[in-house]
């Protein structure tokens, strides 16, 4: 997983994957983190969650402080080691995926 930042602000954002193993939530969850992205940078974590489907929740924070966005995506890792999950802060604050 690697987020871009295409702004001059610094942001933290909040992911967590959810499968469809459990019934709660907290059960469910494969993986949960934060990535302190600086301006015009980018975080990156690999190997963050086994093949499979999952929900992926997520909220943006310019300056670790305002929420500028939150949402979900469905991924399915192909399960060959060359599939990634890719968002881009935008000027807006909104993650947009790749």
């Amino acid at each position: 997983m690697t987020v871009f930042n295409q702004t001059d602000a610094p942001y933290t954002v909040e992911v967590a994957f959810y499968g469809d193993d459990g019934a709660t939530e907290a059960a469910a969850r494969a993986f949960s983190s934060s990535f302190d992205v600086g301006p015009d940078g980018e975080a990156t974590a690999e190997g963050v969650v086994d093949a499979g489907r999952y929900l992926v929740r997520y909220r943006a924070y310019e300056e670790n402080s305002t929420l500028t966005d939150e949402g979900h995506v469905h991924f399915v890792p192909s399960g060959d080691e060359t599939e990634a999950l890719l968002f881009d802060i935008q000027e807006t604050g909104e993650l947009t995926r790749r």
